[in-house]
């Protein structure tokens, strides 16, 4: 069975995945796969990360590291230990 590639890389490599299939003609040609996109995780929680491809940039502390709930949980510990410790020197 001959195959018409339609690039020339013939090394068999991740970026160079293709599925034989057969088209009008009798012809088997090649069809190329893309790569899937892994979403981002997050640290802890290990849970996506929502975000969305018209705004791929998230404007906060530990962006497209850390999930919204833990960055949150983060700020609300610090303001407290610092809030005790101003209660502590008065």
């Amino acid at each position: 069975m001959r195959i018409t590639l339609k690039k020339r890389k013939t090394y068999k490599t991740n970026s160079n995945k293709f599925i034989i299939k057969k088209i009008l003609g009798g012809k088997y040609v090649a069809k190329y796969i893309k790569k899937l996109r892994t979403s981002n995780k997050c640290k802890y929680t290990n849970k996506d990360i929502p975000t969305s491809n018209k705004k791929p940039r998230l404007s906060r502390i530990y962006g497209k590291e850390i999930h919204h709930k833990i960055v949150k949980q983060k700020l609300l510990i610090k303001f407290l230990k610092t809030e005790n410790k101003s209660l502590r020197i008065d």
